[in-house]
């Protein structure tokens, strides 16, 4: 599986599926283009996405100090994840008590595989913050590494394996509590990301290359196939998994 092209910055964004009076988001960054874009998604039991508004003062501050910040968030709840429900609420009360022109939050609503797609490949970072140890895998940061993508997120799941710190992204350290933990979000944001993304936007290019080289080019269903073959299907046998020999036989 070969990566999509990877988005200049400000090229894709998000559809806006809220009512008319929601729909504009973007609002000048410092460089008085559209501010950097943080995608995420909600999905239920192990989220806990709250995180990175658990604090909104303090993120506002970060948005403003950083130079602009907008949050998507998209996903869905069961109908009986009554937990997953309430964070769907709090998000939405987060984003209507905030009063900065430097942070937008907007949750996009009927979330399906086209808006998702966009969102893996239009947002400027993956933000991931799953209650350890309960991430089950994570390929939606799997799919924002294919389009170049960097993610920011707890060293749960995919993200054990595919952090290389400060190239394909970077981690959230391990804290003893939600609070502590918030804030040590809060702070590589203000203090690393948002700088490089504003100030040095070749580096930030080179991390894009770097996050699809790395990691889109070993997390993906073409060498997650090859080792089922090899590991688990026919592990005694020097099976030949090519990438002829591979889409030869998925072929059939």
């Amino acid at each position: 599986m070969r990566p999509e092209r990877v988005p200049e910055r400000g090229q894709h964004s998000a559809p806006d599926r809220r009512p008319d009076q929601h729909r504009r988001v973007e609002h000048p960054g410092r460089d008085g283009g559209d501010a950097r874009r943080v995608g995420g998604d909600v999905a239920g039991e192990g989220k806990h996405p709250g995180q990175e508004d658990s604090d909104p003062a303090a993120l506002a501050r970060c948005a403003a100090d950083g130079g602009g910040l907008q949050i998507l968030y998209a996903g869905k709840a069961h109908p009986r994840d009554v937990p997953a429900k309430y964070l769907i609420r709090h998000i939405y009360a987060v984003a209507a008590e905030i009063k900065s022109d430097a942070l937008k939050i907007v949750y996009l609503e009927n979330y399906d595989w086209e808006l998702g797609a966009l969102l893996t490949a239009g947002v400027d970072l993956w933000l991931n913050t799953p209650e350890r140890p309960h991430e089950a895998s994570g390929t939606s940061g799997m799919k924002a590494a294919l389009n170049g993508v960097p993610s920011l997120s707890v060293l749960d799941g995919w993200w054990v394996e595919g952090c290389i710190e400060g190239f394909t992204g970077w981690e959230i350290p391990d804290k003893e509590n939600p609070q502590e933990e918030a804030a040590a979000l809060y702070e590589r944001l203000q203090s690393t990301i948002l700088p490089l993304y504003y100030d040095r936007p070749e580096e930030w290019r080179k991390l894009m290359r770097w996050a699809a080289a790395l990691n889109g080019s070993f997390f993906n269903t073409h060498r997650m196939l090859q080792q089922y073959v090899a590991d688990a299907y026919y592990p005694e046998k020097n099976i030949n998994v090519s990438a002829a020999a591979l889409e030869s036989a998925l072929a059939h």
